[in-house]
């Protein structure tokens, strides 16, 4: 693209430190956001006064299982692109 191969700073940041960087900072969120209590607001009309707001918890599985789809994903998107043979073309 540029003509001429970049120097190896580049080429270890592009291959090592980018990806490591960016993995550590997936799994710090997915820690943060498993760790911590999710919570909805609903109106609550057993309230004396009622137009208020009350904080519910989701359920336990709703920490984990959206955090994780999109790594999944990614993954299966990858071994089928690099272990599965696509059969050539007639």
């Amino acid at each position: 693209m540029i003509g001429h191969k970049p120097n190896l700073f580049w080429q270890i940041s592009w291959k090592f430190t980018s990806p490591f960087i960016l993995l550590v900072i997936l799994f710090a969120y997915l820690i943060t956001q498993v760790t911590q209590e999710l919570t909805y607001s609903v109106w609550d009309p057993s309230s004396v006064d009622f137009p208020t707001l009350t904080e519910l918890p989701f359920p336990g599985w709703v920490n984990g299982v959206p955090s994780l789809l999109a790594p999944c994903v990614a993954l299966v998107k990858f071994l089928r692109n690099h272990f599965i043979t696509k059969e050539p073309s007639k």
